[in-house]
């Protein structure tokens, strides 16, 4: 290590660079020792933060949202009448759509309006849900591509009794 005074600033070179004012009161070059390391644990500790993870890897994607289950009410409401409630509720493949009978007359769920490649089968039509509590599950499976489904209440859609289900793509 050379060191040497320079008017009033005292330096010290130790093969890798040169450093001007570093404390070294004994003259010995210790004290701009312990500060050249803790300048160096602060230059590698940057250095790791600013590479962050190795290049080109990515962070995981999130894992895929669980299925819900939906529900929706089959409601009387004074002085609004029949309803479904929600009247509007957007469902992915896997969800469950839960109608669920909430007053005391018979209501039931019949699809009027679906997308052309929708295969309902005997889900078209559900049972006729008489006690409160009744419930009737839809799973949106296979038979449900991405579109609207509207619904009604048969005995009820003369008074408004309606529904939509928006059936949207899973995201990847």
């Amino acid at each position: 290590m050379l060191q040497g005074v320079r008017g009033d600033r005292r330096w010290a070179f130790r093969g890798h660079g040169c450093r001007w004012d570093a404390p070294d009161p004994a003259g010995d070059g210790v004290a701009l020792a312990g500060h050249e390391s803790v300048a160096r644990l602060a230059f590698v500790a940057a250095l790791i933060g600013c590479l962050g993870s190795p290049v080109g890897a990515q962070s995981p994607p999130p894992p895929p949202a669980r299925p819900r289950v939906i529900v929706v009410r089959m409601v009387e409401r004074v002085p609004y009448g029949i309803a479904f409630d929600p009247v509007r509720v957007s469902a992915q493949p896997g969800d469950t759509v839960r109608f669920v009978q909430a007053g005391g007359m018979p209501h039931n769920v019949e699809f009027r309006s679906v997308p052309m490649a929708a295969d309902l089968g005997e889900l078209r039509v559900g049972p006729m849900l008489v006690s409160v509590g009744q419930t009737y599950d839809v799973v949106i499976d296979g038979r449900f591509p991405p579109g609207k489904y509207v619904y009604v209440c048969t005995p009820h859609e003369v008074l408004g009794m309606a529904g939509i289900i928006y059936v949207e793509e899973r995201p990847r």
